[in-house]
């Protein structure tokens, strides 16, 4: 059974994750790296492109991709977060309808 949570724009919520079997999620600095990269780069109403997309790009088009979904305002704020070895904490704040659900998913 799944549970259906609703989240209310403006209200602050706990969200994590563990690895399966509590295995290691982050093995090396780069991989955390990325983590936060991932956490904020997906906070945007409006991504127009993926990540590893956008990181192929020249820097001058990458800023203008940054104004764009800047622009488009949040889904979420990330008020804080702690990626640990096999598994992750972030403090969300819902900033749009459905905000969360959105984040996550991506």
């Amino acid at each position: 059974m799944k549970r259906k949570l609703i989240f209310i724009n403006n209200e602050y919520y706990h969200v994590y994750n563990r690895g399966i079997d509590r295995r290691v999620t982050f093995t090396n600095k780069r991989e955390y790296t990325r983590a936060l990269d991932l956490l904020w780069f997906y906070q945007y109403v409006n991504i127009p492109l993926r990540y590893s997309r956008f990181m192929e790009l020249e820097s001058t088009r990458q800023q203008s991709y940054l104004n764009k979904m800047k622009a488009s305002g949040k889904l979420v704020e990330v008020v804080s977060y702690c990626l640990m070895p096999n598994h992750f904490h972030l403090l969300l704040k819902q900033k749009q309808e459905n905000g969360i659900a959105t984040y996550v998913a991506n």
